[in-house]
């Protein structure tokens, strides 16, 4: 074999080799991250059992407490593949229906309103777990029994959730809610006009989608 054609084939060898080296082949393929990784908006749906109204006025009431709706659009950041820290952020609309009893008579007491949401969350895998501290205002319509006067006004709510959370596949979340809230409305009728409040436990389940 000629001198040149044989220090080719040595300089070819040796390129080959460091090649070979630098890409492992028995190095594992790099495999998808988790379906609930990164940053995403995600719209939701919240429904369950909220605090109903139980004081009125001056007075004290019994309730059985309320249903609620809470319909959302919220954004979640993750740090990590596998898992880490991030928060959530976003607003959901509010619907909350209550009947109590006041002095013999029903009252019924309903709201409609908005939600601002922001709050920490931890992610394993496709479980993830949000302390999610809310503010709210509201619109109020309050109605005692079947006398012809209806009250209207407004107020505010707030409280804490912790959400759990997981993601069944990449566009659709399950989950549930557990938390304290409470509310305070000022309505008026006619000359008369008063306070309605309530506050205690809040559960519920969570059905989200990926955007």
């Amino acid at each position: 074999m000629p001198l040149r054609t044989s220090v080719l084939v040595l300089l070819a060898a040796a390129a080959g080799a460091v090649a070979a080296e630098d890409y492992d082949l028995d190095a594992p393929i790099a495999t998808e991250a988790s379906t609930s990784g990164g940053q995403a908006w995600e719209l939701r749906l919240g429904v369950g059992y909220a605090p109903g109204a139980k004081q009125v006025g001056g007075s004290s009431g019994t309730t059985g407490g309320a249903s609620q709706f809470l319909p959302g659009a919220f954004y979640l950041s993750d740090k990590g593949e596998a898992s880490g820290y991030g928060y959530i952020a976003g607003a959901s609309l509010t619907y909350r229906n209550s009947e109590s009893k006041f002095t013999g008579s029903t009252f019924s007491y309903r709201s409609t309103g908005v939600r601002f949401v922001v709050g920490p969350t931890y992610r394993n895998g496709d479980f993830r777990l949000e302390l999610a501290p809310f503010l709210g205002i509201h619109q109020a319509d309050a109605k005692f029994g079947s006398a012809p006067t209806s009250y209207s006004g407004s107020g505010y709510e707030y409280g804490i959730n912790l959400n759990a959370t997981y993601q069944v596949d990449p566009a659709v979340m399950l989950g549930g809610y557990l938390g304290l809230e409470g509310f305070r409305s000022s309505v008026n009728g006619g000359s008369e006009k008063f306070t309605i409040s309530g506050s205690g436990l809040t559960a519920g389940v969570l059905l989200g989608v990926r955007l």
